[in-house]
C-alpha cells in the first residue's frame, strides 16, 4: 500500500470517527405540542388520543367523514341557492350559538383548547368536545367566548372553557341549554325548576327557584325567568325581583313594565305589572302622537301600535295631549288610555278567557290561541272587529300579532308547533314535517324521506339550515354553500309569442322577435348579420342503405363511435374492440335515439319524448353503462323536435314547434344570470 493511500484511508477514519462522535452527542430536538393554559390536567384517556387530531379538522373533513364519496373539497365562495343545496344527515347533534357559529363534534377532531388562534375567525368550529352553549362576553373592546362544554352522561356538571381558563361547573338541577341566553356578561340558564346564573370569575352558579319547566324571555332591561305553575321573577341590575305567580305567558312593554297572562282555574285573566316612575322617553311619545294624523294610513297604523307597546309609563303623557289632538288622533289615544281600567294583549281584547298555549317559541315569546276569538281595535273606527278564532303571536320586544289564516289553516292544536325563526314561520309535524311560511302557503323545507326531521335547530350567518330527528337526535343540515351531487337537469322552457326560435351558425340558440338575438353563456345579444342568419331546420339524416355501417350516434374525439340507442349502446372502440351493453327495460325506447357526451364526461341519452337518461360509463365492471338519473320534469313531450344539440355553453338545447326551446343545464345549476330573466313559472 502506498504511503498516499494510506494517508486517505487515515483521513477517512478520522472523519468518520468525527462524525460517529457528533451523531452520538449532538442536542436532540424536542417537539411540543402547542401550549394552552387550563386549571384542570387532561385526561389520560384525551391525551392518548392526540395522534387521531388532526384527521377531521375542517367542515369539509367532517362531511367527508360521514360522506366519503361526497366531492366537494372546499365550501363554494358564492352559495346556490335552498332548491341545489346539498341535503346531508349526521348522527350527532350540532348547535348553533349566537353568533351564528355552526358547532360540530367529532371524535377524530381536536379539541377546542387548542384552537383558539382560529376560534374568532372562522364560521364553523369542529371539535371532540360536545358544545352545549356558547357565552359571549365583550372584553377589552372584543368579543370573546366562554363555551360549555356538556357530557351526556354528566347531566348537572358542564365543563367552562376560554382562551385561559377550564374548570368544572356543577349544577343542582339538570340545566336546558337549549333556552340558555346571555344578558351582558350574565349566563341564564333555567334548571328543572330553577333559573341558574353564572359571571365570568365565578366558579359556581346562581340560582332563582321557579317552579316547574322555567322559561326564559329577554327584556329591555335584562330578561324574565317564570313557571306556569310557580313563580315569575325578572333578572335585573344583576339580581331577581319577583313579579307574580301562576303566568301563563309575560308580554314585556317598553317601558319596563309588564301584562301578564295569568293562568286561573276557569281561564286566564290579564294584569298588568307597572313599574313605579318608569322611564319614558316624552319626545318619542310625542312625536309618534304627531304621526297619529298623518295623511299616510301605514305611517298612522304604525305609530298607534308602536304606542301600544309602550306600556302604562306612557298614559300620563297621553292624557296631557289628548284634548289637543283632531279628533281621530283622540279617538286612538282614548283607545290606548282604556287599558288603564281593563288591560289588553296590545289592543286584542279577549272574547272569554279560553286561551290555549299552542308553541313555545326559542326566544321566549309564544303562539296562543283563542277559539273564541279576539276583539281587535280599528284605528279608524270606534267599534272593534271580532276575529274568530284568533292565532296571537307575542315576542320579545312588546311585538303582538295575529297570526294570517294562511299560516295556521293546517294547524292542529297538540299535534302541529309554530316555530318563529327571526322573520321566518315554520310550521311541523311528524307528518308533514318542517314547512315554510311563504307569501300565503307552507312549502316543504325537506324532502319526503326527511319528514321526520321535525326539529328546527335554526340558521347559521353562512345560511345553512339545521333539522334534528326528535326520536334519534341525528342532524339533517341543508347547506347552500356545498352543491347537492345528486344530478339534476334543471330546464328553462322558452317560447316567443308571434316569433320564432332557432339557432345560429355557431350552435348558440336563437330568437326572432322583431330583431334576431342568441343566448350566449348569461345573457342574450344581438345575432349580427356577419354571424349570419338564424336557422330554423335541421338538415336532414339521409337514411343509410341496406347493407351499409348503420349511422353513429356519436363520435368521441378518439374516433369511440356509439350505435343503436335503443335496446343498446354498441360502443366501437379503437383498435377494433366493440362493446354491447343492453339497456335495462326501463331505459329502452322507440324514437329517434340521440347521444351527447357531457365535460364530465358522462352521456345524456334520449330514445323515448319527455325522457332524457343520465348514463355513467363503469370501466372495469361488468356492465359497461350505469343509469344515474332519468329525467322528466319540464322536458316537452314531444317526437317532432326540430333539433337537439349542445351548444357551446355545455347546455342540451331542445328546438320544437315552431317557437319553443327546451333550454336544458346539464351541469345541475343554472347561472344566476340566466335564472334571472327566468319567469317564476320556468324555475
Amino acid at each position: 500500500m502506498s504511503r498516499l493511500t494510506r494517508g486517505v484511508l487515515g483521513l477517512i477514519l478520522v472523519l468518520a470517527g468525527v462524525a460517529g462522535v457528533w451523531v452520538l452527542t449532538r442536542p436532540k430536538v424536542a417537539v411540543h405540542p402547542p401550549k394552552f393554559t387550563t386549571t384542570a390536567p387532561i385526561p389520560a384517556a384525551l391525551a392518548a388520543t392526540q395522534p387521531q387530531w388532526v384527521v377531521v379538522s375542517s367542515y369539509v373533513d367532517f362531511v367527508r367523514s360521514f360522506h366519503p364519496a361526497f366531492p366537494a373539497t372546499q365550501p363554494l365562495g358564492v352559495p346556490v341557492g335552498f332548491d341545489d343545496a346539498v341535503h346531508l344527515v349526521f348522527p350527532t347533534p350540532v348547535y348553533i350559538c349566537s353568533r351564528g357559529d355552526l358547532w360540530l363534534h367529532h371524535a377524530d377532531a381536536p379539541p377546542l383548547e387548542r384552537q383558539w388562534k382560529q376560534l374568532l375567525d372562522e364560521q364553523v368550529h369542529v371539535s371532540s368536545d360536545r358544545v352545549g352553549f356558547v357565552h359571549w362576553v365583550q372584553s377589552h373592546g372584543a368579543w370573546r367566548p366562554w363555551v360549555v362544554l356538556i357530557d351526556p352522561a354528566e347531566g348537572r356538571t358542564v365543563q367552562m372553557v376560554n382562551e385561559s381558563e377550564h374548570f368544572r361547573l356543577k349544577f343542582a338541577e339538570i340545566p336546558d341549554w337549549k333556552q340558555a341566553i346571555s344578558i351582558g356578561d350574565t349566563l341564564i340558564v333555567p334548571t328543572t325548576r330553577e333559573a341558574a346564573t353564572w359571571r365570568p370569575g365565578q366558579h359556581e352558579v346562581a340560582t332563582k327557584l321557579l317552579g316547574a319547566s322555567p322559561r326564559l324571555m329577554r327584556t329591555g332591561r335584562g330578561a324574565i325567568a317564570w313557571s306556569e305553575t310557580g313563580t315569575a321573577a325578572e333578572w335585573a341590575d344583576a339580581g331577581w325581583t319577583d313579579i307574580g305567580q301562576n303566568i301563563l305567558q309575560p308580554l314585556p312593554l317598553l317601558d319596563g313594565s309588564f301584562l301578564k297572562i295569568i293562568q286561573t282555574d276557569d281561564g286566564v285573566k290579564l294584569e298588568m305589572e307597572s313599574r313605579i316612575g318608569a322611564a319614558v322617553d316624552d319626545a318619542q311619545i310625542l312625536a309618534l302622537v304627531e304621526k297619529l294624523s298623518d295623511s299616510n294610513p301605514s305611517i298612522r297604523t304604525k305609530a298607534f301600535n308602536d304606542l301600544q307597546r309602550q306600556g302604562p309609563g306612557a298614559w300620563p303623557v297621553l292624557e296631557k295631549v289628548l284634548e289637543d289632538q283632531p279628533p281621530e288622533a283622540a279617538m286612538r289615544l282614548g283607545q290606548l288610555l282604556k287599558n288603564k281600567q281593563s288591560p289588553t294583549i296590545a289592543g286584542l281584547r279577549l272574547v272569554s278567557k279560553a286561551l290555549q298555549m299552542i308553541s313555545r317559541l326559542g326566544d321566549g315569546g309564544s303562539v296562543l290561541f283563542a277559539i273564541n276569538g279576539v276583539y281587535v281595535t280599528i284605528p279608524n273606527d270606534p267599534s272593534p272587529k271580532l276575529v274568530a278564532p284568533a292565532w296571537i303571536c307575542l315576542r320579545p320586544g312588546a311585538f303582538v300579532d295575529l297570526l294570517p289564516d294562511a299560516l295556521v289553516r293546517d294547524v292542529v292544536p297538540n299535534k302541529t308547533r309554530l316555530i318563529a325563526l327571526a322573520d321566518e314561520w315554520i310550521v311541523t309535524d311528524e307528518v308533514q314535517g318542517p314547512r315554510r311560511f311563504v307569501g300565503n302557503a307552507l312549502v316543504p323545507l325537506v324532502k319526503k324521506d326527511e319528514r321526520h326531521f321535525s326539529d328546527v335547530v335554526g340558521i347559521d350567518r353562512a345560511g345553512r339550515w339545521i333539522f334534528s330527528d326528535p326520536k334519534t337526535r341525528h342532524t339533517l343540515i341543508i347547506d347552500p354553500t356545498l352543491p347537492d351531487p345528486a344530478p339534476r337537469l334543471p330546464v328553462w322552457l322558452f317560447a316567443v309569442r308571434g316569433g320564432a326560435t332557432g339557432w345560429d351558425a355557431a350552435d348558440w340558440p336563437c330568437m326572432q322577435a322583431g330583431g334576431t338575438w342568441r343566448l350566449k353563456e348569461t345573457t342574450w345579444e344581438p345575432l349580427e348579420a356577419s354571424a349570419g342568419p338564424m336557422q330554423t331546420q335541421a338538415v336532414p339524416v339521409v337514411p343509410t342503405a341496406p347493407g351499409q355501417a348503420p349511422r353513429p350516434l356519436l363520435v368521441d374525439i378518439d374516433g369511440t363511435r356509439y350505435e343503436d340507442g335503443n335496446q343498446s349502446l354498441r360502443v366501437h372502440h379503437p383498435g377494433n374492440k366493440e362493446s354491447l351493453w343492453p339497456l335495462p327495460p326501463e331505459a329502452t325506447g322507440t324514437s329517434e335515439a340521440r347521444l351527447f357526451r357531457l365535460n364530465d364526461g358522462n352521456l345524456l341519452l334520449i330514445n323515448q319524448p319527455g325522457r332524457i337518461l343520465r348514463l355513467a360509463p363503469t370501466p372495469g365492471k361488468k356492465e359497461a353503462f350505469e343509469i344515474q338519473a332519468t329525467f322528466t320534469r319540464n322536458l316537452p313531450d314531444t317526437d317532432q323536435a326540430r333539433r337537439v344539440w349542445l351548444d357551446p355553453a355545455g347546455r342540451l338545447i331542445i328546438a320544437y314547434d315552431a317557437n319553443r326551446l327546451a333550454i336544458c343545464f346539464p351541469s345541475g345549476r343554472i347561472p344566476q344570470a340566466i335564472a334571472n330573466m327566468m319567469p317564476p313559472e320556468g324555475d
